[in-house]
């Protein structure tokens, strides 16, 4: 299985956030507060690049569902997925269409999804038919792990902030790239089925 186009435009962003933002090392440690202020701000933006990222994923393959289903007229699984989700009360009418319904419904959602922890990577995945054991108990509490520590960065003062280092802010981030990966790697089959 190859990466999808989403995740290699990712991996370039994350390492280009990386070249333009961490400090070179320093072995004692010693980094000014303009280099924690570039410290603080990769991990904001690597947490905005990777939301951003699984958003996509998921969008990506309810769109090529929904312009299949518009071309053929014939709902996929992922379809079907989403209007169990979410129009379980919509009655059969001459008027919107009840994958139209799921569809608009579902965007909203993403429309409405701030964090890539746990929580918001099942309301994003769960929906479109995404099978359970997918989703890694360990990488859904890595993932949760690291936008917690967004949220330190994001919600707190520098003067409050624990000292970051890059070397392990960059450690982090390679874990998580590598995790991210599997997943997308993981989403080919529903790929191919979108």
């Amino acid at each position: 299985m190859g990466n999808s186009r989403r995740f290699l435009a990712l991996k370039k962003r994350m390492a280009q956030l990386e070249d333009d933002l961490l400090p070179p090392v320093n072995a004692v440690g010693g980094y000014s507060l303009q280099d924690q202020d570039q410290i603080r701000g990769f991990r904001i933006l690597i947490h905005a690049e990777i939301e951003a990222f699984l958003e996509d994923l998921a969008s990506d393959i309810v769109t090529r569902s929904f312009n299949r289903y518009t071309a053929t007229g014939k709902a996929n699984k992922i379809l079907k997925s989403l209007a169990q989700a979410f129009c379980r009360s919509h009655r059969p009418t001459t008027g919107e269409d009840f994958f139209v319904c799921a569809v608009k419904q579902y965007q909203e959602v993403i429309k409405g999804n701030h964090g890539i922890k746990e929580a918001n990577i099942c309301v994003v995945f769960l929906p479109i038919g995404i099978d359970k054991a997918l989703l890694d108990h360990a990488w859904l509490n890595t993932m949760s792990s690291f936008g917690a520590k967004r949220g330190e960065v994001a919600h707190s003062s520098f003067r409050v902030a624990t000292v970051l280092d890059p070397v392990i802010e960059n450690g982090l981030i390679q874990q998580l790239t590598t995790s991210l990966e599997q997943f997308d790697n993981q989403l080919t089959p529903l790929r191919r089925l979108a």
